[in-house]
């Protein structure tokens, strides 16, 4: 099986979230892994916000960056070009998707694999990939739907 994970899936990888067990075993499950290249600097984004809100202490989130740069090695990732932009540019009007997500989905529709299953946690993108006729996962509660 080929997953996708956007970042709502792959933060809960590095810290513990209600939805980590379904992560980690996405991610165990997997023959490959992958997400766009800008996963990174969004993931480090969140580990500082949930640091700055206090969800978790600044140690946590030097080793939550730890553990993401350990599993940056096994995760393929696809470059953010322009025309991949430009369809992430798209699908934020017709999916009402936020600039990070909409990117998340037009990578993944860009892999163009039948059967990869797209983990997610955000309850609009999920619809969207549903729309764009992904399988996918959605991390809160582990449920595969066929778009």
């Amino acid at each position: 099986m080929i997953c996708y994970f956007d970042t709502s899936a792959f933060v809960p990888l590095l810290i513990d979230e209600p939805s980590s067990p379904a992560c980690r075993l996405l991610w165990e499950e997997a023959d490959d892994v992958l997400s766009t290249q800008l996963l990174y600097v969004e993931t480090a984004a969140a580990l500082a916000h949930a640091a700055r809100c206090d969800r978790i202490t600044a140690g946590q989130e030097v080793r939550a960056l730890r553990v993401a740069d350990r599993l940056w090695r096994e995760l393929n990732t696809v470059e953010a070009t322009e025309p991949l932009i430009r369809r992430a540019a798209v699908l934020s009007s017709v999916e009402a998707l936020r600039g990070y997500d909409a990117l998340h989905c037009a990578t993944a529709e860009s892999v163009n694999e039948r059967d990869m299953l797209f983990a997610s946690g955000d309850r609009q993108q999920l619809k969207a990939g549903v729309n764009l006729g992904f399988y996918v996962a959605d991390v809160n509660d582990s449920a595969i739907v066929r778009g």
